[in-house]
């Protein structure tokens, strides 16, 4: 399986770059979806959930509830129809467009 990603630090539900990151994610999944829906292969599909690994270099962080100090990767998978090249197109036409801080 293969996914896009986006590693960062932060609360999820107070930091600008987690929010940047997701948004990021969704704004290339969908990007890819409608890159393929509207190419050669003419599949449309639906975009996947988006996922997360959660970490803290002092674990305590989990338990305090200080999530200022949580690590964390946020992915969505794409399918495996999708190539390398196309995700660099998707990410070069979301930052044309958008020129978020997460590409």
């Amino acid at each position: 399986m293969n996914f896009l990603m986006v590693d960062g630090k932060g609360d999820p539900n107070t930091s600008q770059e987690y929010a940047e990151a997701v948004e990021v994610l969704f704004q290339e999944s969908y990007a890819l979806k409608f890159m393929v829906k509207k190419g050669s292969l003419a599949i449309d599909y639906g975009v996947m959930p988006l996922e997360g690994l959660w970490w803290a270099d002092d674990m305590s962080a989990f338990t305090t509830g200080d999530k200022s100090n949580w690590l964390w990767t946020m992915m969505i998978m794409k399918l495996d129809f999708v190539t390398s090249e196309m995700v660099e197109k998707a990410m070069r036409d979301v930052k044309k467009r958008k020129n978020p801080a997460a590409v």
